[in-house]
């Protein structure tokens, strides 16, 4: 029976005959070959709209709308029309077999929804008449580069020196006119970005708003941190070229040296077209206030594509891009690789419902005459249209041996129209700035209207309309009209100095770096700060003398906070008490954290000078401790909890404590799962350096694995091959980890080992050491990947902790030292010399051979070889004594031979090592020592010169315990001694 339901003008009807009118070609093609399967593929379906985002954008161009207020109207129409006609959608797809909405993603820019469906239910949706278009989630690829070569010295070029690109487009004129990008926002899609490139990093969003504000990934809503995933660093060197300068040099590889940056590493995500449409949304919006447009980028820069063969143009994207431009932002793509032929120009990039609206950029020489890259992908569009606006691309810049940053802090030049789409990007943040109020669509107009004819005469295939000329654009928008902004008072929040990242000070006097950006001197500002989100803003008043172009730093009032997360955030408004003319920069996000340290005995107080119990209370299992005489360097004094030192007065002890703890999921219990074979990881941030020493896997079968420490940007920071018996198995890897957000635990290769898909509680942490947040799945924190039962080893986080002694009577120490010959033998006189501190009233020795001693400083012959323990107890007032004893070791008298007048002493002997030869002759003249061991081998050979008494002292250390022989030989006599060695 065929149920007739309509629920908002979506039918019920199943019939077998699609709309293909409404379906890819791709996806056409997969339909046909799934046909009647329960296959089910990642599609993404476009709702007919109720905005016409053209005309709204032309109505308000005619009302002369300032950025903020056409950003709002766009993102609220768009989000008013999502909420009306997707739910109804919805509901009709849960009545749909073969729709699985398990994944279900929906996003209102564009009015798309993404999820999985069959062939047969593909076909049903097609003949909605909601249904606007229909295509496959469609993973992308960037424009990589035809060439990547290091840079000679893989470091900044040259102090003050520029790039001849940034010639080429005429950058330099308008930076002598003030114009820098300072205040503009670049927004990079691509493979992320290197945060701390020194080209790169004070110029990164995330250090004056949220990383969430800041920096986009589709499955981590919470990223913490930027990175550049891509192994190319293709979307770091990108960036670099937007915007990229070294302030330590002033070496400029960017267009816009003064102006910031977000990104998203939306190209190797592993992400389909959901991802990146995620990523324009995003972008309109970051801070989810649509009133507000300091969060939003001035443009977007992208060099991907789509690898549909069919190049298709009614793509997911078109009506994306237009809502991503009605909202003001300017979107910039490179052309594409694969010229010189024709028409080779690929989605989404080929689009051309406007003049300027997807920009797409050509590669030129970076040299004079600038001729145009043979690898430069051309026009005509492979899209229906006449005139202007079948050409491509749209303009041309330079993209051959383009030197900029890559990930890691060094250089290289690449080739490419990625290469060439960020000069352009670059050149619409130093016309933002020029004119804040325009959109990216007036300023992208402007330049493609005064670029500098290429090639053939008029726009053309290769160059478009040729080569842009930055000042040629500025003078453009003059002549339209347009005045220049001028700012006078602007001051902004330049960095936060103290406290560190990781601290272990509760004492908190932050430190802030306020910069006069504008043209006339500040003299007071309103600062507001505080630690915690939900916390209120307190005030202090400024006032002082900020000349333009200067630093001043601020300290704000000290606050004791308890050890944990906190953000500071800093806003600084009223220059002059004024209305700041910019506040771009005038708040900065901070994120540090206090770290708690061991728990430790202090102080240990004693009545008298004596020993004292250094311990750390309650400190876990396989905890090791050592203890020092300095809170850095020093001495190794002892380990263990509950060490005992002779205290002689106050003094500081430090413990150094290493912990070994276990965290992650314990077992693979809780929650269905399989063995496992895709690109699949963790997660994990590390607050401190630790070494990962064990973890516990289930493999489906036996074999070698090869296990990754990976840090954000996907660099494999370590890696061991393991032969991993099948079941369960305690797997050793000592990595050592760095601190870092976002590191990857990940197997390269085969895989095969368990993972759940239910009862997973992340974050799995040990506190303010690390952090298990999430995997790499779609639905990140439902999976849990391979490696459970952490076994973590640590170093207290504070470092040494101080254990206090207290003494709090005067009193002696008890020591002392003796001096005696090498190896004292019976009948030497040994020489006592008492150290006790400070010097004591009285003095009680005792030899340990039944004779004792009152004064400060005996001496004592034995009259017997032995061992003799020798005391000394002092007196130190106060009621205060203290022992102290050594052991005296005495060997037996000299052993002797003899022979024609010449006489040999060797002692002592037997010897644990040193022994002392004495030679007493009648004549003068040369000598020799031989020693032999017991089959004859000669192991010394000493000759000396000397006269009637020789002193040899040899050094037997090294020498097995038994029976050795020395042969003296003094003119004609040669004497033979035995030595037994202990």
């Amino acid at each position: 029976m065929l149920i007739a339901l309509l629920i908002g003008g979506f039918g019920m009807g199943f019939a077998q005959s699609p709309d293909l009118s409404k379906v890819s070609l791709r996806l056409t093609d997969w339909i046909y070959k799934y046909e009647n399967s329960q296959t089910r593929q990642a599609v993404g379906v476009k709702l007919v709209s109720g905005v016409d985002i053209k005309a709204l954008d032309q109505e308000l161009y005619a009302r002369k709308a300032l950025p903020a207020q056409r950003s709002a109207v766009i993102i609220q129409a768009l989000q008013a029309d999502a909420r009306k006609t997707q739910p109804q959608f919805i509901n009709w797809l849960r009545l749909v077999p073969g729709v699985d909405l398990a994944e279900m993603q929906q996003f209102w820019a564009g009015n798309v929804i993404f999820f999985e469906a069959t062939s047969n239910a593909i076909k049903a949706i097609s003949l909605q008449p909601g249904v606007e278009f229909i295509d496959i989630d469609a993973e992308g690829a960037f424009d990589e580069p035809v060439e990547m070569k290091a840079s000679p010295s893989n470091k900044g070029k040259t102090v003050n020196g520029h790039e001849p690109g940034h010639d080429a487009i005429d950058a330099p004129t308008m930076w002598s006119m003030g114009y820098t990008g300072y205040g503009r926002l670049a927004m990079g899609i691509d493979t992320g970005v290197d945060p701390t490139h020194p080209s790169l990093q004070d110029r990164y969003q995330g250090n004056f708003k949220p990383a969430n504000q800041s920096f986009f990934v589709y499955n981590n809503p919470n990223v913490s941190n930027a990175y550049d995933c891509g192994g190319s660093s293709h979307g770091t060197h990108t960036m670099g070229t937007i915007l990229g300068m070294d302030p330590a040099t002033n070496d400029t590889i960017g267009v816009a040296p003064e102006a910031r940056w977000i990104a998203a590493p939306s190209i190797c995500s592993g992400f389909g077209t959901s991802a990146r449409i995620a990523t324009f949304q995003w972008a309109m919006d970051p801070d989810g206030n649509p009133s507000t447009t300091s969060d939003m980028p001035d443009a977007i820069c992208n060099s991907w594509y789509d690898p549909n063969t069919t190049n298709e143009c009614n793509s997911l994207y078109r009506t994306t891009f237009d809502a991503v431009e009605a909202a003001g932002i300017a979107i910039v793509f490179s052309a594409g690789n694969s010229g010189s032929g024709a028409s080779t120009i690929t989605m989404p990039k080929n689009i051309n419902n406007d003049t300027v609206s997807v920009f797409c950029v050509g590669a030129t020489e970076i040299n004079p005459p600038y001729n145009i890259a043979g690898f430069s992908s051309r026009g005509p569009s492979t899209c229906n249209a006449v005139g202007s606006l079948l050409i491509k691309p749209e303009v041309a810049a330079p993209g051959v041996g383009v030197r900029s940053a890559v990930a890691g802090g060094g250089y290289s030049n690449y080739s490419g129209t990625s290469m060439a789409a960020p000069h352009v990007t670059g050149a619409i943040l130093l016309l933002k700035e020029a004119f804040p109020n325009l959109t990216g669509r007036q300023i992208k107009m402007a330049l493609y209207m005064s670029a500098t004819d290429m090639g053939a005469p008029g726009e053309d295939n290769d160059y478009g309309m040729g080569l842009i000329n930055v000042p040629a654009a500025y003078n453009y928008l003059i002549n339209q009209g347009h005045v220049p902004a001028s700012y006078a008072l602007d001051a902004g929040v330049d960095g936060v100095v103290a406290p560190s990242a990781n601290t272990c000070d509760t004492d908190i006097a932050a430190e802030v770096d306020i910069y006069n950006f504008g043209s006339s001197m500040i003299t007071s500002l309103t600062i507001e700060y505080r630690y915690a989100s939900n916390a209120g803003f307190a005030t202090m008043n400024w006032t002082g003398t900020l000349m333009p172009g200067q630093t001043t730093t601020v300290t704000l009032p000290n606050v004791t906070l308890t050890p944990g997360d906190y953000t500071l955030e800093v806003v600084v408004s009223n220059p002059n008490s004024s209305p700041d003319e910019r506040p771009f920069d005038n708040c900065i996000f901070y994120d540090f954290k206090i770290q708690s340290g061991a728990d430790v005995n202090t102080p240990v107080s004693l009545t008298c000078p004596g020993p004292a119990t250094l311990s750390v209370t309650s400190p876990p299992l396989n905890t090791v401790i050592e203890w020092y005489d300095a809170p850095t360097g020093g001495n190794l004094i002892g380990t263990g909890n509950n060490y005992q030192v002779n205290a002689a007065a106050s003094s500081n002890y430090w413990a150094d404590i290493t912990y070994n703890r276990f965290t992650a999921k314990p077992d693979n219990s809780g929650g269905g799962g399989n063995f496992n074979n895709d690109e699949r990881y963790l997660y994990f941030d590390a607050y401190v350096p630790f070494t990962l020493k064990t973890v516990v896997v289930y493999a489906g079968s036996a074999g070698n694995r090869t296990i990754e420490l990976r840090n954000s940007a996907g660099t494999v920071l370590q890696s061991t091959t393991v032969n991993i018996p099948s079941g369960q198995q305690t797997v050793t890897l000592n990595f050592n980890v760095p601190t870092g957000t976002d590191h990857i635990l990940a197997v390269n290769g085969t895989v095969n080992l368990y993972r759940n898909n239910a009862g997973v509680s992340y974050p799995y942490e040990i506190p303010n050491v690390l952090s298990i947040t999430r995997s790499n799945a779609t639905t990140a924190t439902q999976f849990y990947y391979f490696f459970y039962q952490w076994s973590v080893e640590y170093n207290s986080p504070c470092g040494r902790e101080m254990v206090e002694v207290d003494v709090q009577n005067a009193g002696s120490i008890s020591s002392f030292v003796y001096n005696a010959p090498v190896s004292p033998i019976v009948g030497d006189t040994i020489y006592f010399a008492d150290q006790s501190a400070p010097t004591p009233n009285s003095w009680l020795w005792d030899f340990g051979d039944g004779n004792t001693s009152t004064l400060q400083n005996p001496k004592h012959v034995y009259a017997a070889s032995g061992t003799y323990n020798v005391t000394l107890t002092v007196d130190g007032g106060s009621a205060c004594s203290s022992d102290f004893s050594d052991n005296v070791e005495i060997s037996p008298a000299v052993g002797i031979t003899e022979a024609n007048g010449t006489r040999l002493e060797v002692y002592p002997n037997p010897t644990a090592g040193r022994v002392n030869v004495r030679l007493v002759r009648t004549e003068t003249g040369p000598v020799s020592f031989l020693l032999y061991n017991a089959v004859g081998a000669k192991l010394v050979d000493l000759e000396m010169d000397g006269g009637e008494e020789l002193y040899a002292p040899l050094d037997l250390t090294a020498l097995a315990a038994g029976t050795y022989f020395l042969h003296v030989r003094s003119g004609e006599t040669q004497l033979v001694h035995r030595i037994n060695r202990k």
